[in-house]
């Protein structure tokens, strides 16, 4: 398989994100991630555009064609909803010579970023909720009733209103600042998003997740549902409706049970989202198979396992400002936890890091015995000798400071806080314990 060039904007939204976990290790995908401002996509992306023009900058489609254009970019993965709308409309206007947008057409999009135009087109479907076209329909009986932006996502902006007097101050309020409500029926019950995938043949992959926890508008807690019959119905209810539009390639939808238990509709979205790692996880990579319908191809998903949840947090990723070029490190309690026989992933990693990009490793140990004893307590936990460049054993009662000759740029890893201290008082370096190790490791791999 020949190359593949995709741009994700923006890069470090949550969309962005996952987009990156789902395509980084595709052989034959180059990502780039673009974004306007600093992002945590510069962390995660390899290749990263931080100065890319914003959305609502006049010029945005001909910058964006420009950009696209030196970075012989093949396809564009829109991580937002404004964004998506934002590239259709470039594409619309032929402003991209050589890339085409991976999601579904302009009309589709439109629908979906609306909730107003998606309940209007679905009307006649029994899975929406009642839709209250002011606050003076809404009849004293029926509150609570709940407000959202038209055109928000998730949850953002989701509120329950308790009375009229508050119904009207709200919905005064969006008015001043222009941010159009929709006021529809309370739905009390489990809220779930459905992950879908659509091509030429129509309908191929659905799968159901329950948003156990949701935080700021993104599910941080999710369950898998895959045999939910009524979100499938639903699923292809909405291919019907949207399909000659053109419903194409990742998208998804919302929904919440009522009173008595049934499923309506909160809104579509012709999108990758957040959490669809449920389903990368099961062995259904959406964005993949995405870009791989884009190459003219019929992917056809194979799940693996039905029963499957996530909990997602923030997690770190630094930006180091300092290059070294050698790493010496610990062995016992360093590498390896003796105390709970395992090797420690992150120092692994850290190792192999230095190993791809050519930085020598240099093993600083106390352990007993000969060099043969090391070498069997490395094979007993399955690291390579090979991955040092050199090995020294310190003997008992030595000074570990006084066997290396690092160079001002090297970094010393040890667990001991008075081995550390004495290599930086002797060689000048910087010497960090095995907590600290996260801060070494290159995310952009």
């Amino acid at each position: 398989m020949q190359e593949i060039r995709v741009l994700v904007y923006p890069c470090g939204s949550e969309i962005g994100l996952e987009l990156c976990r789902s395509l980084k290790d595709i052989p034959f995908v180059t990502l780039i991630g673009a974004s306007s401002t600093p992002s945590p996509g510069e962390f995660v992306y390899a290749r990263s555009i931080t100065d890319a023009p914003y959305m609502d900058d006049a010029d945005f489609a001909e910058r964006m064609a420009q950009l696209c254009e030196d970075g012989r970019i093949d396809f564009i993965f829109p991580a937002n909803d404004d964004a998506t709308i934002a590239f259709l409309e470039a594409e619309t206007r032929q402003a991209f010579t050589r890339a085409r947008v991976l999601c579904s057409s302009l009309e589709v999009a439109r629908i979906c970023r609306d909730k107003r135009r998606t309940y209007e087109v679905l009307a006649s479907q029994t899975f929406l909720p009642h839709i209250y076209a002011c606050a003076a329909d809404v009849a004293d009986d029926d509150f609570p009733v709940i407000i959202k932006p038209a055109c928000g996502q998730g949850s953002q902006g989701f509120r329950v209103i308790a009375n009229r007097a508050e119904l009207v101050r709200r919905i005064d309020e969006a008015e001043v600042v222009g941010v159009p409500q929709v006021i529809c029926e309370y739905l009390p019950g489990t809220e779930v998003t459905v992950d879908c995938f659509s091509d030429e043949r129509g309908l191929v992959y659905v799968a159901a997740r329950e948003r156990l926890h949701i935080k700021n508008g993104i599910a941080v807690r999710s369950a898998a549902l895959p045999d939910d019959e009524e979100a499938q119905a639903i699923a292809q209810a909405l291919q019907n409706e949207l399909g000659a539009r053109g419903l194409w390639g990742v998208w998804f939808f919302q929904l919440r049970r009522d009173a008595q238990g049934v499923y309506k509709l909160l809104e579509v979205a012709t999108r990758v989202a957040g959490t669809m790692c449920v389903d990368r996880g099961a062995g259904v990579n959406l964005p993949l198979m995405t870009l791989w319908a884009a190459c003219g191809y019929q992917p056809q998903p194979a799940r693996q396992f039905n029963e499957l949840e996530v909990s997602r947090a923030l997690y770190n990723t630094f930006r180091l400002p300092y290059d070294f070029d050698e790493l010496y490190i610990d062995f016992d309690d360093t590498i390896v936890n003796h105390r709970e026989h395992v090797v420690n992933l992150e120092a692994i990693r850290l190792l192999y890091q230095c190993a791809n990009k050519s930085i020598p490793i240099t093993l600083v140990t106390r352990y007993p015995g000969a060099k043969d004893d090391l070498l069997a307590a490395l094979a007993h936990y399955h690291i390579d000798p090979a991955l040092f460049t050199e090995i020294k054993q310190v003997p008992a009662g030595e000074h570990k400071a006084d066997f290396i000759v690092p160079g001002k740029k090297a970094i010393y890893v040890d667990d001991s806080y008075g081995e550390r201290a004495a290599v930086s008082e002797v060689h000048g370096i910087k010497s960090l314990g095995v907590d600290a190790i996260e801060a070494l490791l290159d995310w952009c791999q």
